[in-house]
C-alpha cells in the first residue's frame, strides 16, 4: 500500500493502473514533443500514437481527480517540525521568510526546498528540489562536486516565473513539468551560465502561483533583488539515493552533504558554525 500525506490508501490495482497510464504518455508524447514545437509533422509524426499517449496521459489525470489527490490540501503547517527540532539544527521563521530566503540564496548558497507534497512524474518540481542562483559561473561544478556528486559536465535546469518566460528564453511557452528544451536568448547566455547548457539551450519549468504558491513567493522576492526571474533547479538528493520524500530525508540529506542552507516551509534551517558564502559574484 502506499499512503500519500492526504491519507489516501491507495490498493496495488490503483498504482499499476495510473502509474501505467501516466508513464506510457509520458514516453510516447516526449518522443514527439519537439515535432509538434518546430510543427515538422509531415513524416516524422505519427498521429495515432501521439494521440495514445496524449490520451493515457490524461486518463491518468482523470484517476488522480477521481482519488481526491489535491497537493493544496495536503499542507500542514506543523509538517516537519518534531524531525527539525530533533536534528538539534539552528532554525527559525518570521513573516518575511521568502526575502530572506532570497537574500541568502542571491549571495551564493545552495538551498534545500522542501514544501507540499512531493512531486508526480519524472522531475523535481520545487516541491522537493534543490535551488542555486543560476548567475555563479562556478556554481554547476559546486552542485555537481560537492552535492551531488556526479559527473562534471552534466547540466542543470532552470525554472522561470511564467509571466517572464519570454523574455528569456526563444519561442516560450508554459512548460510546467521540466520537459520540453528552449534555446536561450542572447543576452542571456553569459549571464547564467549555470542552467546553459553547450548548446545554449535549457529544459525548463515554468511555474506560476497557482502551481506552486510557496516557491512562487520565494522566486517572486528573488527577483526583487536581482531583477533576474530564473533560478536553477535539481531534485532533492544526492547521486544514487531517490529524491527526499519526508522531512527527516530532507534533513539527512542536508546534513549529510555540502547544501548551505535547507527550506522546510516556513523555517528556513542552518547547520551550526557553517560560513555561508557572501555574494562572491
Amino acid at each position: 500500500m502506499f499512503f500519500p500525506y492526504n491519507g489516501y490508501v491507495y490498493s496495488k490495482e490503483e498504482i499499476k493502473s495510473f502509474l501505467k497510464d501516466y508513464e506510457n504518455g509520458i514516453l510516447k508524447f516526449k518522443i514527439y514533443s519537439e515535432d509538434i514545437k518546430s510543427l515538422e509533422l509531415s513524416d516524422k509524426l505519427d498521429v495515432k500514437e501521439l494521440t495514445a499517449g496524449v490520451f493515457e496521459i490524461s486518463v491518468f489525470f482523470e484517476h488522480e481527480k477521481e482519488l481526491k489527490f489535491d497537493i493544496k490540501n495536503n499542507y500542514d503547517l506543523d509538517f516537519g517540525i518534531n524531525e527539525i527540532k530533533a536534528s538539534k539544527v539552528e532554525f527559525y521563521t518570521d513573516e518575511n521568510i521568502y526575502k530572506e530566503l532570497a537574500e541568502l540564496v542571491s549571495k551564493g548558497s545552495i538551498c534545500g526546498f522542501f514544501t507540499l507534497s512531493s512531486e508526480t512524474g519524472p522531475r523535481a518540481l520545487c516541491a522537493r528540489s534543490i535551488i542555486a542562483d543560476a548567475r555563479y559561473p562556478d556554481m554547476k561544478d559546486r552542485l555537481n562536486r560537492e552535492v551531488k556528486h556526479r559527473e562534471m559536465f552534466r547540466p542543470f535546469a532552470p525554472v522561470v516565473m511564467h509571466e517572464k518566460g519570454d523574455e528569456y528564453f526563444e519561442d516560450y511557452c508554459f512548460s510546467p513539468y521540466m520537459l520540453e528544451t528552449f534555446q536561450i536568448k542572447g543576452k542571456w547566455i553569459h549571464r547564467l551560465p549555470a542552467i546553459t547548457h553547450v548548446d545554449n539551450s535549457a529544459r525548463i519549468q515554468s511555474v506560476s502561483e497557482s502551481s506552486n504558491p510557496s516557491f512562487y513567493r520565494f522566486i517572486k522576492e528573488y527577483s526583487k533583488i536581482t531583477d533576474i526571474h530564473v533560478l536553477l533547479n535539481t531534485s532533492f538528493n544526492l547521486a544514487g539515493e531517490p529524491i527526499v520524500e519526508s522531512p527527516f530525508h530532507a534533513l539527512a540529506c542536508f546534513l549529510n552533504s555540502e547544501i548551505d542552507i535547507l527550506f522546510i516551509d516556513p523555517f528556513i534551517i542552518k547547520k551550526k558554525c557553517r560560513k555561508l558564502p557572501d555574494n562572491y559574484l
